[in-house]
């Protein structure tokens, strides 16, 4: 980080120095930070799309889907055909419906007898001894076809001895 700040004391227009320090903040989950100089790089160009998927990106790693959301939309606003953007969009809006769900509903306990549901037959129950005497049959047919096809012809050889 420190390498990264002095960069930018050098060159405080130097903006992929503000990008790189960004991402390695975020690296080490130090989110604020992040947020921080995705907001400066918008600030000095609001229509950076990869500045916006990235703080939108942040926000989603701290939680926070409804900040995260409007910077999907613009930056789709801005390149509509950045199927990655638009699929982190979807994913942090289900997120944030998850979130805000309410809670389910706690069942009331009825006066009916509970009915049996019925089973689901295992694997095991569902293979017929028929099933496993037509695989066998099959693979043996298979290895005679084989066979019969590789009989008779030589194989090369070199004829020296190593």
């Amino acid at each position: 980080m420190a390498d990264f700040t002095a960069a930018i004391q050098k060159k405080p227009d130097d903006l992929q120095t503000y990008d790189r320090r960004a991402l390695a903040y975020r690296g080490l989950k130090n989110f604020d930070g992040a947020i921080a100089d995705y907001t400066f790089l918008l600030a000095k160009n609001p229509n950076d799309t990869e500045a916006l998927t990235k703080r939108g990106y942040t926000y989603s790693l701290m939680g926070q889907y409804e900040k995260a959301i409007p910077d999907y939309q613009a930056a789709l606003k801005l390149n509509p055909q950045d199927n990655d953007t638009f699929s982190r969009l979807q994913w942090t809006q289900g997120q944030l419906a998850a979130k805000n769900a309410p809670p389910p509903a706690a069942t009331t306990t009825t006066t009916t007898a509970p009915t049996a549901t019925p089973e689901k037959p295992s694997l095991f129950t569902q293979i017929k001894p028929l099933y496993i005497v037509i695989g066998i049959v099959v693979l043996i047919v298979i290895a005679v076809i084989v066979r019969l096809l590789t009989r008779g012809k030589a194989e090369e050889t070199s004829h020296i001895i190593r």
